[in-house]
């Protein structure tokens, strides 16, 4: 059973059956080729990673969800030329760990959307950063043309943050 951040079960906001059975190939007009489609990242605990925990890259639909990550050096979830994607009821914690080495490093933040990320839903994730060791954001989608149509709603977050 599912259950969101206020610890209700019950159905997402959006429909995983979309997901689950995706078209086979999907071009783009930002990146005109094929993405891999059905993927599906659940219920994994990740910690200690070296970099990233989950990087999501030329998809279509992936669902990421159920997941909990901490202690990574850049991002939790990192997220790029992907459309369509889910990531929900995530519990990404002390992301983030290499700011000293890595300074003011836009791949710094708990869910980090960076280069052509459309229509995308971000919801219902536990973001926190309890070390308080000042990574940069909660969850950032970069500021580029390419970047549209996506959905940042109802996520915690908890930390001190440079940027929000």
């Amino acid at each position: 059973a599912r259950m969101d951040m206020d610890g209700d079960s019950g159905p997402m906001t959006h429909d995983i059956q979309q997901i689950i059975q995706p078209p086979p190939t999907v071009s783009t007009d930002e990146r005109p080729q094929y993405r891999a489609t059905g993927i599906q990242i659940t219920s994994n605990r990740i910690n200690d990673a070296q970099t990233v925990g989950i990087e999501v890259e030329t998809t279509h639909g992936t669902l990421v969800t159920d997941n909990i990550i901490s202690r990574t050096r850049l991002s939790a979830i990192c997220l790029q030329h992907t459309d369509q994607a889910i990531v929900s009821a995530n519990h990404l914690d002390d992301f983030g760990l290499g700011t000293a080495d890595h300074g003011n490093h836009e791949h710094n933040g708990g869910i980090y959307g960076a280069m052509g990320v459309t229509g995308t839903v971000i919801e219902n994730n536990m973001v926190t950063e309890s070390l308080c060791h000042r990574s940069r954001y909660g969850i950032k989608i970069a500021d580029v043309p390419e970047n549209k149509d996506n959905d940042v709603s109802k996520n915690i977050l908890s930390g001190k943050y440079e940027t929000g």
